[in-house]
């Protein structure tokens, strides 16, 4: 998908929470599992070259936000923070 956003491609996706947080405002949302609306939104994005090329403008602007270097020091953020955290005792369950 990342790919695709950056390749300036317009974005059918499903509409779970992921995608909208990621894709919200770049992309058009289907309800997952819908084929038929997939197919009609597909072929209406198709038939309108105006819309495609907006939409995948809008995509690769967001693409745009996530860069190898953005997300390596996102990962780090996140190891620091877990290793500066007091470490918890491992509770076993169901062990007697």
């Amino acid at each position: 998908m990342l790919e695709a956003a950056q390749a300036g491609c317009a974005l059918v996706l499903s509409d779970i929470p992921t995608h909208r947080e990621l894709w919200g405002g770049a992309a058009i949302f289907v309800p997952a599992h819908d084929a038929d609306a997939f197919a009609a939104v597909i072929r209406d994005v198709l038939g309108d070259a105006n819309e495609r090329h907006q939409l995948g403008q809008l995509a690769r602007a967001s693409a745009a936000r996530y860069t190898p270097e953005r997300l390596a020091r996102g990962m780090a953020e996140i190891y620091a923070r877990l290793a500066a955290a007091p470490a918890e005792p491992l509770q076993l369950v169901g062990v007697t």
